[in-house]
């Protein structure tokens, strides 16, 4: 009723439940060497061991994904003792050394780098350790990475960079740090934005001083809509930051796309 597609079968001549032949493979070297039930134990034992192999590992990995999401320094620099692989991602893509920097834990910081660990490496929203550690705002960890060679003007997938990120949080010492170590102030986000806008919405006026004593800026840049940091102001109702910058160059002539000028906020007196 039917084959048995193998190397010189031997066939027993009944059948299984499924109809076809139940059949005796051909012997081979494993075989021989060791009889039906040895081989049976032996692969009892191996598969034991390799499923107590997978637990630990899985174990590890586990513990070692959730100390990265909890930003558990302290955890994982035990684990990293204990073995774990230091440039491993989280479940989450994660990476210890953005957790880390975004705790600003220097000591696990600067460990991470003495282990090799990609600094640039990116989660899956592109962001990396530098803008965690903006984030974090220890500039010590800023100043780790960026000896380390991190890239200051990477960007993230809504086009935030570790500078952008410095401008709308008022980071104005790790902003310095990143302007120092070359970073461009002029790049946009994904609207088009750049880190004086960014700074001068948020109400951050220190920021914003300490980029307009930047000879890079460009202080008239518009956005995709055509609108300038003053129009940004305006929005916002802050006069005194749009004496500020006024006074430093801004240019309120400037229409947007829609032909519209920005309207000086109104003077704020007290009653």
């Amino acid at each position: 009723m039917g084959h048995c597609w193998t190397a010189r079968p031997k066939c027993s001549g009944t059948y299984s439940p499924g109809g076809w032949p139940a059949c005796r493979p051909a012997e081979t070297p494993m075989s021989a060497a060791f009889p039906q039930r040895s081989t049976g134990l032996v692969g009892k034992a191996l598969l034991v061991f390799f499923l107590v192999s997978v637990a630990r590992a899985s174990g590890a990995t586990d513990a070692w994904s959730r100390a990265i999401e909890r930003g558990d320094c302290v955890q994982m620099a035990r684990l990293l003792e204990q073995g774990a692989a230091p440039e491993r991602p989280s479940l989450r893509g994660k990476t210890a050394l953005m957790a880390a920097a975004g705790r600003a834990c220097l000591d696990l910081v600067e460990a991470l780098i003495a282990r090799g660990v990609p600094v640039d490496a990116t989660n899956p929203r592109h962001g990396t350790a530098l803008m965690y550690a903006v984030i974090g705002g220890d500039p010590r960890v800023v100043s780790a990475l960026i000896r380390a060679g991190a890239d200051v003007d990477r960007q993230g997938a809504n086009g935030w960079g570790p500078l952008m990120i410095a401008a709308a949080k008022g980071r104005t010492k790790i902003l310095g740090q990143l302007l120092d170590a070359g970073a461009d102030p002029n790049l946009r986000d994904m609207f088009g934005w750049t880190p004086l806008m960014r700074a001068a919405f948020e109400g951050r006026t220190d920021t914003v001083r300490r980029l307009l004593a930047e000879p890079r800026v460009q202080i008239n840049a518009r956005d995709y809509n055509g609108a300038t940091v003053l129009h940004h102001v305006a929005a916002k109702g802050d006069r005194a930051l749009w004496d500020l910058l006024v006074a430093a160059g801004a240019d309120p002539e400037i229409r947007d796309l829609r032909g519209r000028r920005p309207e000086p906020p109104a003077v704020q007196t007290r009653p």
